[in-house]
């Protein structure tokens, strides 16, 4: 959403209290706050439709997510990822959408399957201790889901 819609509706919402008008005028702009991500989330799930015959999303949980910040967790309540995931189940059918549990997908080697147990929050390289493997932290944990994806739970890959 831009700057500027979000300073006319914040300016709006303060005086939606008082004023009929205004309560109509936020209800016209919350519509058409909704209508533009409902866009936005067809246009993703048309996009990751015409990529890929089949889709792993992890099964997130927004409530383990919030922190003390305040900026992040605006971020996190307004994603609605479930909505892009119901989408995507209309279009692809419940065979093509599989949900993965997220437990280590970033803490594991997508190479040999070392486990990192140091803390990794902040870190952007995931360096194996197994096999020297250096690797961006978030493309790591895309190799990982979707080798689970793929081939389900494996010895090698957790």
């Amino acid at each position: 959403m831009h700057i500027a819609s979000l300073e006319k509706r914040r300016s709006v919402q303060r005086k939606a209290s008082k004023s009929k008008k205004a309560r109509r005028v936020l209800a016209k702009y919350s519509k058409r706050e909704r209508n533009r991500a409902g866009k936005h989330q067809l246009e993703i799930a048309r996009v990751v439709q015409s990529v890929c015959g089949s889709v792993g999303l992890e099964e997130l949980e927004k409530q383990a997510m919030y922190t003390r910040s305040r900026i992040w967790n605006r971020r996190i309540s307004r994603g609605d990822w479930r909505s892009i995931t119901r989408i995507l189940v209309g279009r692809l059918g419940e065979a093509g959408v599989k949900e993965l549990d997220p437990y280590g997908s970033s803490s594991y080697c997508s190479r040999c399957g070392w486990e990192n147990n140091r803390d990794l929050n902040g870190a952007d390289v995931f360096v194996c201790g197994g096999c020297g493997l250096r690797i961006n932290r978030q493309l790591n944990a895309a190799i990982n889901l979707y080798m689970r994806m793929r081939f389900g739970y494996t010895e090698k890959w957790v």
